[in-house]
């Protein structure tokens, strides 16, 4: 009798289970991966827009001058005006070479004298409005137009400062007179950034002449 073999059946099982180890690391490349590279995206996104802290300081007081030239009226009694124009004057060496800079600290000059009128109740001719406008009129560039619209607001804020002194200040008359000096020693037809000391004085001596009337 011939002898019948009878062959078993190589089992499936580890076919099946490598099947699903592939499944798995497909998935794990695909999704993990993926993850990991929106990651470095995302990274990489933010690093692009981070930017230097001293730029971002230069940027928020720059940002911080032009809302203040473009709003209408700043808020506040003299005290706070004039304080805020005190502060300008820290940094004198701005004044004449930086053109919003100085814009700036003119409008809070301007500002500081109408307040004052108003609290002493003392009419002025001065359209402090018309005053606004012509130091938003100041260009950017430091010309020679600059300093005419320099010279022709400070001799006004002047004549208005001068017709306080007189009504209700008549001990600030050489602080006066110092004020205008310093007003007619500006060259209209020269560039800011040429006389510096000389916007300088002008500020300096509009400081002086607020400071006692506090």
């Amino acid at each position: 009798m011939a002898e019948i073999k009878i062959e078993k059946k190589k089992p499936i099982w580890p076919w099946i289970l490598l099947v699903v180890l592939i499944i798995l690391a497909l998935l794990y490349f695909f999704v993990f991966a993926n993850n990991d590279y929106d990651d470095d995206t995302i990274d990489t996104d933010d690093m692009e827009q981070v930017q230097p802290i001293d730029s971002i300081e230069q940027d928020s007081a720059r940002n911080t001058w032009t809302d203040e030239v473009n709003n209408d009226s700043l808020s506040g009694d003299f005290t706070t005006l004039s304080a805020s124009y005190f502060s300008a004057m820290e940094e004198t060496s701005k004044l004449g070479r930086d053109t919003l800079y100085t814009k700036n600290t003119l409008l809070k000059l301007v500002d500081a004298v109408k307040s004052k009128a108003m609290e002493n109740q003392v009419e002025l001719e001065t359209d402090f409005s018309q005053m606004r406008e012509n130091v938003m009129g100041i260009t950017e560039d430091s010309t020679s137009f600059s300093s005419q619209k320099l010279k022709n607001i400070a001799k006004k804020t002047v004549e208005a400062t001068k017709t306080i002194q007189q009504k209700e200040y008549p001990q600030l008359e050489n602080k006066i007179k110092e004020a205008e000096t310093s007003v007619g020693e500006i060259n209209a037809n020269a560039k800011m950034n040429n006389q510096q000391e000389k916007i300088k004085t002008f500020f300096e001596k509009m400081a002086a002449v607020l400071k006692n009337m506090n």
